[in-house]
């Protein structure tokens, strides 16, 4: 473990070339090095993190300072450093210290007072975390940040250090744990989950598989396949994708087919049931809707060239996001469109459904939140960053994968709440049992994080390789996720 040296302060500086980095104790530069030069700030934060640990050294505080012309926003330091970002009236005594930091340099005067002004503004950070930790920021050129070292908050890491970018492998709250893996001949599609019971296909094969969640033993096996896409399990129907335009209802327990229909176009997405329907989106821009029993087709509209989002639906409208960057709202018992809103310029994603709202995204990261009845807006917000992935809802929470992080949204505002750092990009869609969200991490592992305060409850790498498909919450109180990771299907969690 490094030694703590008292007094020792982090001051990292955004200049106009990237980013400066400097280990001071009592007005004198212990250390320094230019981090970076404009890389993303996630990037960023794992060179200084590396840096700090090669200096054998773990100061008490540390401070960012924006500069006019620099990078906007801080590192997001990884390994012993999760960053709390001050809002609000703390942020601008925050930036007076800074301010007064240099003033001080530039004068020549000593920074011993200054000091003492940043110990005690952590000191005030840290009693008052909640506004601290847990409001919402909109990241400028302005915002004031303070990285605290876990170990001076007494080692384990707290709700608060999975916010702001923390790194979700340090900041987690609990290690996972692999609890069983079943090998098959090729890749599994993404599960649909039951209670107990779990389904999955292995597309090139064709063969259609039910497991025990808790035991990963072997249900029943069905053939031919496939199951392409994401399935889905409703009142012991199973629905699933086949090839070539086939979609097919199956009994759940036995895996004995109900029927099948040719569609128009290619499944794709998560489908929407309703009380006696069934209705899918398709790759090339169609929306079918199914009776549930038969499988006969009650009404096909072509709403775009592409959709690749998951469709969402109310008590009367089905929601289907388009490639032009509209949201439509179509008739559930007609197809007939209702309203049609622009939300960005690109793919728009699966939304999710609110209090008398429905939230969508597109490819760029602009979410915006729609009047269920009109599509009028209520509150939009660009994000910025590539979003590859259907939105989540939960805990009062709208959570959205963009580039290599995990933002969880106020439903209501847009206002941010929190933010994971994920390691990288993913397009895997995520899953939501309500209370928290499971994400395939940019190096392949599962990470579960808590909706309502972005708390990383637990993270846990693949065995045998890379989790590709999206995961499933199987059981209870968020513990376990399955995932398929290569030719395996795998359950991940805590015990």
């Amino acid at each position: 473990m490094d030694s703590t040296t008292d007094g020792l302060t982090l001051v990292v500086r955004a200049t106009s070339d990237g980013f400066d980095a400097s280990l001071e104790q009592a007005g004198t530069v212990v250390a320094s090095a230019v981090v970076d030069a404009w890389s993303d700030p996630v990037a960023t934060g794992r060179r200084l993190a590396a840096w700090l640990d090669s200096t054998g050294t773990a100061p008490r505080s540390a401070v960012f300072i924006p500069g006019p012309d620099g990078p906007e926003s801080a590192p997001v330091l990884g390994g012993r450093w999760p960053v709390f970002v001050a809002t609000s009236g703390a942020a601008a005594s925050l930036e007076n210290v800074a301010a007064a930091r240099l003033h001080d340099r530039s004068e020549g005067s000593s920074l011993r007072a200054t000091r003492v002004l940043v110990v005690a503004a952590i000191v005030v950070v840290t009693l008052v975390g909640g506004i601290l930790a847990f409001v919402a920021t909109r990241r400028t050129g302005t915002d004031a940040v303070i990285a605290v070292p876990t170990t001076a908050m007494g080692g384990e890491a707290t709700t608060s250090s999975a916010k702001r970018g923390a790194d979700p492998r340090t900041a987690r709250s609990t290690a996972g744990v692999l609890r069983w893996s079943l090998d098959g001949d090729t890749s599994w599609s993404s599960p649909a989950v039951a209670g107990d019971l779990v389904v999955a296909g292995q597309p090139d094969s064709k063969l259609v598989q039910a497991v025990s969640a808790r035991t990963g033993a072997v249900l029943w096996s069905q053939g031919p396949g496939p199951i392409v896409g994401r399935p889905l399990i409703a009142d012991g129907v199973l629905f699933f994708a086949g090839s070539a335009g086939e979609y097919s209802a199956a009994d759940a327990g036995t895996g004995a087919r109900k029927w099948s229909q040719k569609i128009q176009g290619e499944p794709f997405g998560l489908p929407v049931v309703t009380t006696d329907a069934i209705i899918v989106g398709t790759a090339d821009g169609w929306v079918v809707s199914m009776d549930r029993a038969s499988g006969a087709v009650r009404w096909q509209v072509e709403v775009s060239t592409q959709i690749r989002g998951s469709l969402v639906a109310s008590d009367a409208m089905v929601f289907v996001g388009e490639a032009s960057g509209t949201l439509i709202a179509l008739d559930a018992g007609t197809g007939a469109t209702r309203w049609s809103a622009r939300i960005g310029s690109t793919m728009v994603w699966g939304a999710t459904l609110g209090k008398g709202s429905v939230t969508a995204v597109d490819s760029t990261g602009t979410v915006s939140a729609r009047n269920v009845a009109d599509g009028s807006e209520i509150w939009s917000v660009a994000l910025g960053g590539d979003v590859q992935a259907d939105l989540a809802s939960g805990g009062d929470i709208v959570a959205v994968r963009v580039g290599e992080s995990l933002i969880g949204l106020d439903p209501n505002r847009g206002e941010q709440r929190w933010n994971v750092a994920l390691g990288g990009l993913g397009a895997a869609q995520p899953a939501t049992d309500g209370v928290s969200v499971a994400v395939v991490g940019g190096r392949g592992d599962v990470i579960c994080v808590e909706m309502s305060t972005g708390a990383v409850r637990w993270s846990v790498p693949s065995t045998i390789g890379d989790a590709s498909g999206t995961p499933a919450f199987v059981g209870a109180d968020s513990n376990s996720v399955i995932v398929p990771v290569g030719n395996a299907l795998q359950t991940l969690g805590v015990t």
